[in-house]
């Protein structure tokens, strides 16, 4: 486990591997000493420790750094810019704050210990959990690492509390994945890693009855979907329990899940995903594809032709057939 010491060096690191770490320097010196500095020579004597300690000894909690460090950005002339660094370093020092203040990012994060740790149990036990390791690391620390072995060297739980602690909802959290997943080469391979955190993620955030969200399944769960539907859709039709049981009346629903995941997810099915699928929940993948499509006509149209592509073709155009039928009753087609 990352002690208080160890934490601060890590920090310390990260701001020092930070791409405008001069910039960063350099605000961090206005920050303290009131007057501006250039000279990098002079920035980079002055070790970064000594910056952190005195803005804490200054600012006890994270929101009067936060006003501070605003105020600040607003007498720049590159006002822009800096804001950036400024909101790099905040984020970076959130978790320093959190150990002594629990207002975090300009909210109150309370984390139910059993509810943390089934979110470390499920994604830990998961197939991909090296992947969803690199993905929650790189929007913590705000770099890639692809040495599982110096990602493995920190608490995971540690980790995934931190990524809770600086969002303050699942849209922020969605947001700050999605960041890392649009830079990297397997971009829609890391869109269901993405996804498959943000579904694990939900019941940190839920503000209800905890009991209830601890369920797989829970109504509450199922009214936001239904809501988000009617909102961004405009149809009111979305039913799952009917959706779901009337596809595995006509299809295998195993060969349903494999056929919207490989057209959800844009992956290749000649790799080996197939392990992953069985993770995935039919309720899911057809929220993510409603979420995603709102033309039934395209939809129905990548569904054949994945279809097409898979072994044993004609019982996956089956599963299309099937899965067709059902999605045109919510889109109010006969």
């Amino acid at each position: 486990m990352i002690q208080s010491a160890d934490l601060l060096n890590d920090i310390v690191q990260d701001l020092e591997n930070y791409e405008q770490s001069i910039r960063l320097k350099k605000l961090m010196y206005y920050a303290c000493k009131q007057h501006w500095e250039d000279n990098e020579k002079i920035l980079n004597h002055i070790p970064l420790e000594f910056y952190i300690q005195e803005l804490q000894e200054e600012y006890p909690n994270l929101a009067g750094l936060m006003d501070y460090m605003s105020s600040l950005v607003l007498t720049l002339n590159r006002a822009e810019v800096y804001s950036e660094v400024a909101d790099y370093l905040i984020k970076k020092l959130a978790i320093i704050y959190g150990n002594s203040d629990k207002k975090i990012l300009s909210t109150n994060v309370f984390i139910d210990d059993s509810l943390a740790d089934r979110v470390v149990e499920n994604l830990g036990n998961n197939h991909e959990v090296e992947r969803i390791k690199k993905l929650i690391f790189a929007t913590c620390k705000g770099y890639w690492e692809s040495d599982i072995s110096v990602i493995s060297s920190y608490d995971f739980r540690e980790l995934i509390l931190y990524l809770r602690q600086i969002t303050a909802d699942l849209e922020e959290l969605r947001t700050e994945l999605y960041k890392i997943v649009g830079i990297l080469n397997r971009e829609n391979l890391y869109s269901f890693i993405a996804d498959t955190i943000i579904r694990e993620f939900s019941i940190l955030y839920d503000d209800g009855d905890k009991t209830d969200a601890i369920k797989p399944e829970n109504q509450n769960q199922i009214i936001d979907k239904n809501q988000f539907l009617v909102d961004n859709i405009g149809n009111n039709n979305y039913d799952i329990f009917k959706m779901r049981l009337e596809i595995i009346q006509y299809t295998n629903p195993l060969r349903a899940k494999i056929l919207l995941f490989f057209t959800i997810y844009k992956l290749n099915s000649s790799e080996e995903h197939w392990t992953i699928v069985r993770g995935c929940t039919l309720d899911d993948l057809l929220f993510k594809m409603f979420s995603n499509y709102r033309n039934p006509k395209e939809l129905e149209s990548l569904l054949y032709r994945k279809a097409d592509s898979l072994p044993d073709a004609e019982e996956y155009k089956q599963a299309a057939s099937a899965i067709v039928k059902a999605i045109n009753r919510f889109y109010g087609k006969k």
